[in-house]
């Protein structure tokens, strides 16, 4: 959402093995009511508000298309499915569902398995690449009519590796009916990330440096900050000094040792070096990142 500079309104779908859609909903976390995600699109610290997105998740998109490569022999890399695609005008009837594992936003089906249908004597490798890039156009579209249902309509941009695909790009344009916002850099992800640190960090590469991970709202670090910002009850504990904070693997040791009778609150480096917190030099909890994200350091486990 930061690589693109999307504000409130606005919207960015990623096509990489599955695509993720978002909308920015704003300083107002949004209820859906069509089967979408309610999540944290971006915080640029504790002077800042923090944005809000409406979310549609896909299990199943460019996945497939490494499917027709090492399952089925149809191409021989990625970047075939589109010239061999674009041999047809047409599926030839033929529709493809991907849903390998299940269906997620909106349908939430884990139930759902793959379908193939509508082959005929005529049907050649290239309906069925075809087909699959509009299974991948058309999943999307079902997310897209379910934000459309939120939130009224709005300009889409996309980035991810797959948008190099023009006739997929192409085809998504056709099936919305809108106009489909390429930027030039397709990995706008990385940006966003960049623009984060820079925010955070006064223009520094501290968190890289430091703790080997750019600003994700995808580490611990960050929900650990949305938690302290948004969370009433989370706020008095640490006030008050009973709040303990740390991963699955910590919660387990915190249990297994006694809990609230005494449990011992401790991580060890390998779980300490994915939470964005731990200078992976000093093997010690970062003190210059606590103190730019304004996270007390007694509230963290032992390493």
């Amino acid at each position: 959402m930061l690589g693109q500079a999307c504000k409130k309104g606005e919207a960015k779908s990623t096509y990489d093995t599955g695509p993720f859609i978002l909308l920015n909903t704003g300083e107002v976390p949004t209820k859906s009511g069509h089967g979408l995600l309610t999540t944290l699109s971006y915080y640029l610290g504790p002077q800042a508000q923090t944005n809000y997105a409406l979310e549609g998740s896909i299990v199943i998109a460019g996945a497939a298309v490494q499917w027709l490569r090492d399952s089925l022999g149809i191409i021989k890399s990625a970047s075939e499915i589109e010239d061999l695609a674009a041999m047809v005008e047409t599926t030839g009837g033929v529709y493809f569902v991907p849903a390998f594992n299940g269906l997620f936003a909106p349908w939430w089906r884990e139930d759902a398995r793959g379908v193939c249908i509508g082959i005929t004597r005529f049907t050649n490798k290239s309906h069925i690449a075809r087909a699959e890039l509009e299974s991948m156009c058309f999943q999307v579209k079902d997310v897209l009519d379910s934000l459309n249902n939120e939130k009224g309509e709005f300009l889409l941009r996309v980035d991810g590796g797959a948008t190099a695909n023009n006739l997929l790009m192409h085809i998504q344009a056709d099936l919305m009916g809108t106009p489909v916002v390429r930027p030039v850099d397709i990995e706008t992800t990385a940006l966003g990330a960049a623009r984060l640190e820079k925010e955070l960090s006064g223009g520094r590469s501290h968190f890289v440096e430091s703790c080997g991970l750019p600003i994700s709202t995808y580490f611990s670090a960050m929900k650990l900050l949305w938690l302290m910002e948004n969370v009433d009850a989370v706020k008095d504990a640490i006030k008050k000094g009973y709040a303990i904070f740390g991963t699955i693997d910590t919660w387990l040791i915190w249990n297994m040792t006694g809990g609230v009778n005494g449990g011992l609150h401790v991580t060890d480096v390998t779980n300490a070096s994915r939470t964005m917190l731990m200078n992976l030099k000093t093997l010690s909890c970062d003190e210059d990142t606590l103190k730019t994200l304004g996270i007390p350091a007694e509230i963290l486990p032992r390493l």
